[in-house]
């Protein structure tokens, strides 16, 4: 049983082994709204549907989304949490920098850790980061923003030039394991596994509570983030960015049947069960992912997702060791063994999915 469930994690969907597939599985979920965006949402159960359904498309008006017993539990960010948010974590020793270990994190209050995702050759992003929001970190309790650069296969140059910039700064998160050389899915989960050893020990009161992950051309309101945190704070698992919905096939890293909507019309659609995709779950767009320290925990030790990134890295050297680079910029015209190369946000929403349902046995 325990190896059919591992398996779930490398192979196509199989009804022999899954059962059915049940394309609104995603309802199983309690989404909870934040930004008012019409037209992402063309639910009439949603909040704010009333008043803006004239601003939303055509598509927008139909009756095609009434209702029923089948539509998931709705809250806004502000009603989720009945108690008013904990004290903030108080600090018992000095600033923390990206460097820090877990202790001078603690101590230090930090209790959200943001990552921005970064190439070696993205100095003029991070110098817009460190320009725009980032200048709000030393205004906001408890939050500490570095830059994520992977060591492996940097030059020699390249190296002397971010090691230069990280004494300037002080805010680079180097993730020895890494490269940034075209593979950024892979490098996505050495930064989970990055952030899960800086977490305090399980129960701590104080230290970590949430890492997330954005890219370096993303803008974060910090202001913003903080105040959903505090107000979701008695949320123990946690998955928060900008949502959408897929089906999954792991084995060729494929997704199938994508959608803005819970309901799994288009995963029909696009017959993506006979084409070996998982049924629909939610995913957070890779412009920011964001991870309560339950889920950090366990992307960074489960043997399942660790299977999984296993297999992509072989995938990846056996795609040089045949000669072909790992990106093709010909992208329609490319060739070679296929590779995780992209929809590193869909594989964490797959990850997470799978790792909350029950193992089913032959």
């Amino acid at each position: 049983c325990g190896f059919v469930s591992h398996q779930r994690m490398l192979r196509a969907f199989d009804p022999a082994l899954d059962g059915p597939a049940d394309a609104d599985e995603a309802w199983r979920y309690r989404y909870v709204n934040g930004e008012r965006v019409c037209g992402w949402s063309c639910d009439p159960s949603g909040p704010y549907y009333e008043q803006d359904k004239h601003l939303c498309p055509k598509a927008c008006r139909s009756e095609r989304f009434a209702g029923g017993s089948s539509l998931p539990s709705r809250s806004e960010i502000g009603g989720v949490c009945s108690e008013p948010p904990p004290p903030l974590p108080p600090r018992s020793g000095g600033a923390a920098s990206c460097s820090s270990g877990e202790a001078a994190i603690t101590a230090a209050g930090v209790w959200m850790l943001i990552g921005v995702q970064t190439g070696p050759a993205h100095l003029p992003r991070r110098d817009g980061v460190r320009a725009s929001w980032k200048r709000f970190e030393a205004e906001t309790d408890g939050v500490l923003v570095c830059f994520l650069v992977g060591r492996g296969g940097l030059g020699p140059s390249a190296l002397a030039a971010l090691e230069a910039e990280e004494a300037e700064h002080g805010d680079i998160l180097w993730l020895p394991n890494a490269t940034d050389a075209g593979v950024p899915t892979i490098k996505g989960y050495h930064w989970w596994r990055a952030a899960a050893a800086l977490l305090p020990r399980e129960g701590s009161a104080s230290g970590l509570r949430i890492a997330a992950k954005v890219d370096d051309d993303s803008f974060v309101h910090l202001g913003n983030l903080v105040r959903d945190m505090r107000q979701l704070h008695c949320v123990s698992h946690l998955h928060y960015g900008s949502i959408g919905f897929t089906g999954y096939d792991p084995s060729i890293w494929r997704l199938c049947g994508w959608s803005w909507q819970p309901r799994g019309n288009n995963y029909r659609k696009e017959r993506c069960a006979r084409k070996g995709a998982h049924p629909p779950f939610p995913f957070m767009n890779g412009a920011m992912e964001l991870l309560s320290a339950p889920l950090v925990r366990y992307v960074a030790h489960s043997p399942e997702v660790a299977g999984f990134v296993s297999r992509a890295q072989q995938a990846v050297d056996a795609r040089l060791a045949a000669g072909w680079p790992v990106y093709d910029p010909r992208r329609g015209k490319a060739k070679g063994p296929r590779v995780w190369r992209q929809n590193e946000d869909v594989a964490l929403g797959f990850w997470i999915s799978r790792g909350e349902m029950p193992p089913r046995c032959r």
